[in-house]
Order: C-alpha cells, then structure tokens, then sequence
C-alpha cells in the first residue's frame, strides 16, 4: 500500500508538472500573437488623416479643425452657415429674414456644441483672411444652447482682448421668446466695467423685470453688469437684454452687450465659483 501511495503521488506530481509546461507553453503562443498583432498595426497605412493643431488658434475660415474623414462636404458656398449639430426647426418669419439680410457668417448652437468649439469661429472672424468676417450671428433656443452662445462670446472676448481687439454683441429675439440672436460686431476699446453697479441674476428673476432695470439705467446713461452663475439664470440674463431693446427700440438709445468671465467667493464655498457677466454699455452719442 505503501508503495501503491508512493506511485499515485509521483504520477501526480509528473502531471502537475505537465501541466505547468502547458500552461507556460500557450502563455508564451498568446504573448507572440499579441506582439505581432501590434507590430501589424504599426507598420499598417492610417485609416484616418491625424492632423495636430494649437486648439487655441482658429483656420481663417473659423471652422473646427477635424480629421479629414470627418470634415462636413455640405458646407454652402456664399453666407457661411454651421449646422453641423444643430437641426434646424421650421423657420420662422424673423429668422428667415435674418438669413437672407445678414452678412458674415451665422452659426447654429445646438447641444453638441460646446461654447469652445463656438468660440473658434468667432475669433476665426476677426482673422485678416478670414472669407467671412464679422459680424458673426449665433443663433441660440433655450437655456442650455443660450448658455452656450454666451459663454463663447466670453471666450472670444477673453482671446480677441489679450490681442487688442473688442467684441460685443446685440442680443434679440427670433420667433419666440425661447429663440435668441447674439449678433457680434467689433469694437473700440470699452470702458472698465469693474466700477458698473451690478444686478445678481437669480434662476427665478423674471427677465421682464430685469429688463426694464436695464433700460432704466441706459436711460439715465449709466452702464451696468448683469452676473449669472448658472445656465438657467445666464439664459434669464440674455433674454432680459433682448427685452431691453425691445423696449428702448422707439427711443434714442443704443447698447451693446459684452459677456465676460469674472470670479467671485461665494457665501459656504471655499472654492471660487465662475460667473458669466453681461456687461451693457451705453453706446447713444
């Protein structure tokens, strides 16, 4: 028995050891597969065109740099016009007349834009060879795509200063109260908007309200800042400057708007939290 005991465990011990080889063995098969799988995809011709670009820098034409395999091939020749994440609705009376008049390039914000990819063809415009120049029209609808829109003209802004170039933008409404214009046309240098009384914009301000503040003050010819934190109260901000024209649209009173990012410490938070500031300017002569 003994001895019975001793071969079953030697016989166990060979097949244990089998084993082990085998499993070495079909390690080292995998490993070699990998690695020539890798080498072929190394030495094997790029499907896509990889091109690698300063982000920061516009093509003249404005357009997000891509890869080539992606670059839209229905671009319209003539009035430059970026549809490519926005679907279009059914286009009212003041948006087609938008269309046909304006001049420079009109750019649809939708949900897969980002206000960075926005800001590129804004600055893009302001390029000496640039096919279509200012002013650049950004066509927003709602809070989300309008808090886009906004936070691109600060970019831009942000990005055309440090160069010393200015940007503002004439905010109106389209169709609807839900549909925005942000129309952006260069500027001389504006005043410093660091001593402009400001109004906080809250989710809940009613725009309507705020508007009438804003052409309160443009009437009395005082230049103020609306500040919004937040994509609700950034959008109440935008609409609230296209009521104000609406409301001085029979008076002699011209403004323009220029969105801007600004820091501030807000109450039980220790971080600084970033703000969209509307600066108005009273531009009447």
């Amino acid at each position: 028995n003994n001895s019975k005991s001793l071969m079953d465990r030697e016989e166990m011990e060979r097949q244990l050891v089998q084993l082990k080889k085998e499993n070495a063995r079909l390690r080292q098969e995998r490993q070699e597969e990998q690695q020539g799988k890798r080498a072929r995809q190394r030495n094997s011709p790029r499907v896509k065109n990889e091109i690698e670009v300063d982000e920061g820098l516009p093509t003249p034409r404005g357009d997000i740099i891509r890869d080539a395999s992606s670059r839209r091939t229905d671009r319209k020749r003539g009035n430059q016009s970026d549809t490519s994440s926005y679907k279009q609705p059914e286009l009212g009376a003041r948006t087609k007349a938008l269309l046909e008049s304006s001049e420079g390039r009109t750019i649809w914000v939708g949900g897969e834009d980002t206000s960075k990819s926005v800001s590129f063809s804004i600055v893009g415009a302001a390029l000496p060879d640039a096919r279509q120049g200012f002013p650049v029209h950004l066509f927003s609808k709602n809070d989300a795509n309008t808090n886009t829109a906004a936070k691109a003209v600060a970019i831009a802004y942000g990005k055309l200063e440090a160069r010393g170039m200015y940007i503002g933008a004439e905010i109106s409404f389209r169709d609807t109260r839900n549909e925005l214009t942000f129309k952006i046309v260069q500027l001389e240098q504006p005043s410093d908007p660091s001593e402009h009384e400001i109004f906080t914009v809250a989710s809940k301000t009613d725009y309507r309200v705020l508007a009438g503040a804003v052409a309160k003050n443009l009437r009395d010819n005082k230049d103020i800042r609306l500040r919004a934190i937040g994509k609700t109260a950034v959008y109440t901000a935008a609409r609230s400057v296209a009521c104000a024209g609406e409301y001085l649209a029979n008076e002699d009173q011209d403004f323009i708007c220029v969105p801007f990012f600004t820091k501030v410490q807000l109450d039980n938070v220790r971080a600084e939290s970033t703000c969209v500031d509307f600066g108005i300017f009273n531009m009447t002569e």
